[in-house]
Formats: C-alpha cells, structure tokens, sequence
C-alpha cells in the first residue's frame, strides 16, 4: 500500500507496481514520481555532511535527519544539537536505522 508522501518500495514491488494499468496514469497526472533511491552514504558524502544542525532551522533539521543513513553522523547531531523537536526526531531516525539492520 502507498501512502502520501514519501514510500520505500522494494524494487520487485515497484517493478509490479509499474506494470499495473493505472500506473501509468497516476504518473503522467503527477500524483506519483519515481526516485532512484540514494546509494549508500561514503566517507566523503559523510564528510560533505553540516558538523551541526544549527544552520537549519526545525523543518530543514528534519528533512535532513529523514534523507540520512549514516547512524553515526546522526549521533554526532545528536550531541550538538539542544532543540527537542529536533532531538526527538534524531532519537526516531536513530532507533528505525539501528532496528533494521
């Protein structure tokens, strides 16, 4: 099942998916875009990284925390960075990568 917003979909499930008659529909009107997943993190993604969150104001924390992978570099935000909201959403995006791996 999708959901609004952003969806994680195994590549075998969005394979079937495309070939469903209405697919092709709901992606020409807009209402579904198709993005290539990011590759895994590497160093030097790492090291491109902010060291803090405090140039970012709550949303753009967020957004940043939902779009990383690296546990490490959320940790280190974590440390640095005293707003709850933001640590909240740290702790969540911290607890979902370490629970599935």
């Amino acid at each position: 099942m999708l959901r609004p917003g952003q969806n994680k979909v195994e590549d075998a499930i969005a394979t079937r998916l495309s070939k469903h008659p209405s697919f092709s529909k709901y992606k020409g009107w807009g209402a579904l875009t198709i993005v290539d997943a990011p590759s895994d993190p590497t160093p030097s993604d790492a090291a491109k990284a902010p060291d803090t969150l405090a140039e970012f104001n709550v949303q753009e924390a967020e957004d940043l925390i939902n779009r990383t992978e690296n546990v490490e570099l959320l940790q280190k935000w974590q440390k640095s960075d005293q707003r709850k909201s933001v640590q909240a959403d740290l702790a969540r995006r911290i607890k979902a990568l370490t629970e599935a791996e």
